[in-house]
C-alpha cells in the first residue's frame, strides 16, 4: 500500500526541562500494528475509534500538536500510515523516536516539539 507521507509538518520531538512539570493534556499516539491503537490512556482502540476520539479531543484547542509512537514491532509503512491517517491540515505531527520515548518515561524530562522553521 502507498502512503502520502509528503507536505505536511513534522516536528522532532526531544525532552527537556527536567524541573518542569510535564503538562497533562498533549495527545499521544502509539500505533501497535493491526490497526490498533493507543491514545493517551486508551488503549487498545480499533483505527476509527482512534481517530474519533483525537479528533474530538482536538476540536477546540488552538494547538493541535499530536505525538506519534511506533509501537517496538511495527513496520515502518504501518507508522506512516498512521500519520496519513490521523493528519489534518491545521495540526502538527510530532515524531517521538524510541531514545526520547525512554527520557521521557524516566521522568528526564517534558515531550518538546522542535520550532517550526
Amino acid at each position: 500500500m502507498q502512503t502520502r507521507s509528503a507536505g505536511f509538518p513534522v516536528r522532532v520531538v526531544s525532552v527537556r526541562n527536567p524541573d518542569l512539570v510535564c503538562e497533562d493534556y498533549s495527545l499521544n499516539v502509539v500505533a501497535h500494528g493491526n490497526d490498533r491503537f493507543d491514545l493517551n490512556e486508551d488503549t487498545g482502540l480499533d483505527g476509527a475509534e482512534m481517530l474519533g476520539r483525537l479528533n474530538e479531543k482536538l476540536r477546540y484547542r488552538a494547538d493541535k500538536l499530536v505525538y506519534v509512537h511506533a509501537g517496538r514491532d511495527l513496520f515502518y509503512e504501518d507508522f506512516l500510515r498512521m500519520i496519513d491517517t490521523i493528519y489534518r491540515p491545521d495540526q502538527t505531527i510530532g515524531v517521538v523516536t524510541e531514545r526520547v520515548e525512554e527520557q521521557y518515561r524516566t521522568g528526564e524530562g517534558c515531550l518538546v516539539a522542535s520550532a517550526a522553521r
